[in-house]
């Protein structure tokens, strides 16, 4: 049995880096549970990889759930000058837990990603870097080497909406004489004075 060597950046943190190991017949879903548990991601969001050639375009989708739209409609514009308004081209989707690695590694340095969290997305970038043969003393797959943390911003920080006490602070510091001095100040430099009649 062979395992593929699997390596797993973020474009936008330098020291985040995972090396993974797997089975060739164990599936996606094994995948994306050891990068959950190694990077703690929550298991509530959605997720997808994608299969990339070698400049990371897109060519295959492997979801975590069935979220296809079966009332789709596949038309095309007959315009080809209008080509915004042409409908995407719907990759060919897969299903994490019956996709199988081996099935969809096509190159040597096979590329991929990893799109987690839809609404606020972090992309994580997979490549092969190595096959070779399965450790029987190992129960794959593993994580053989990490360095860094997923750095994500805690979107629902109390700070991050102000509350009444904060209000109520706010409203405590300012002194209510010193804004109308700081007007008489600038209107007397432009020449205004309080008995300037308008």
């Amino acid at each position: 049995m062979h395992i593929y060597k699997l390596r797993m950046l973020l474009d936008d943190q330098d020291d985040f880096l995972r090396d993974y190991e797997i089975k060739s017949n164990q599936t996606f879903l094994n995948l994306y549970e050891i990068i959950r548990q190694t990077v703690k991601l929550q298991s509530n969001e959605l997720a997808s990889f994608f299969i990339c050639d070698s400049k990371w375009r897109k060519k295959k989708e492997i979801t975590l759930m069935d979220m296809q739209d079966e009332t789709e409609v596949d038309s095309q514009i007959d315009d080809d000058d209008d080509e915004y308004r042409k409908p995407q081209k719907k990759l060919p989707t897969f299903i994490m837990e019956k996709a199988k690695i081996k099935d969809f590694i096509e190159d040597p340095a096979q590329r991929m990603l990893l799109e987690y969290d839809f609404l606020n997305p972090t992309v994580f970038y997979l490549e092969l870097f190595k096959i070779a043969e399965a450790n029987e003393n190992i129960t794959y797959p593993i994580c053989v080497k990490q360095a860094g943390e997923l750095i994500q911003p805690n979107r629902f920080s109390d700070h991050s909406v102000p509350t009444i006490e904060d209000d109520e602070l706010l409203a405590d510091t300012l002194d209510d004489d010193e804004p109308d001095e700081l007007i008489d100040d600038d209107l007397a430099s432009l020449g205004f004075n309080n008995d300037t009649k308008w």
